[in-house]
């Protein structure tokens, strides 16, 4: 797939929806697994994460960023800082 790639996995119960971008992904259909060498930017809630190349798999519903892996995190479970 090429241009702009959108990867979705709806919310659940447990997880806020998650959204990956990528410019493309080579998608294995038959074993459930995707990956890219490019540039990546997840979102999941307030949390974000970006890298380049990923591997993803979603049987297990993993997610790996090979490099340059950056994050930043929402916590349910902080306390929040007063202002």
């Amino acid at each position: 797939m090429y241009d702009n790639v959108r990867i979705r996995r709806s919310a659940s119960a447990q997880y806020e929806e998650l959204t990956a971008y990528t410019p493309e992904l080579t998608v294995l259909p038959d074993v459930e697994k995707a990956f890219t060498k490019s540039p990546v930017l997840i979102t999941q809630g307030k949390s974000w994460m970006k890298g380049v190349g990923m591997q993803v798999d979603n049987r297990a519903q993993t997610y790996l960023l090979e490099s340059q892996a950056v994050a930043v995190l929402e916590s349910k479970h902080a306390k929040k800082q007063k202002p």
